[in-house]
């Protein structure tokens, strides 16, 4: 998966600026809501926030 992060990042030729739906999914697993929220990455990594 990490494969698919690195070929939309280069293929951007500035900064990323907004949101880019493709970018999004190529490096998030999941996104659970609740209290509070946690992303999860396709790498295994969490954020809580």
């Amino acid at each position: 998966m990490g494969a698919l992060f690195i070929k939309c990042i280069k293929e951007q030729s500035a900064p990323v600026a907004e949101f880019d739906s493709q970018l999004w999914a190529s490096m998030v697993e999941s996104v659970t809501a609740g209290k509070g929220m946690t992303v999860m990455f396709r790498d295994g990594t969490e954020v809580s926030v």
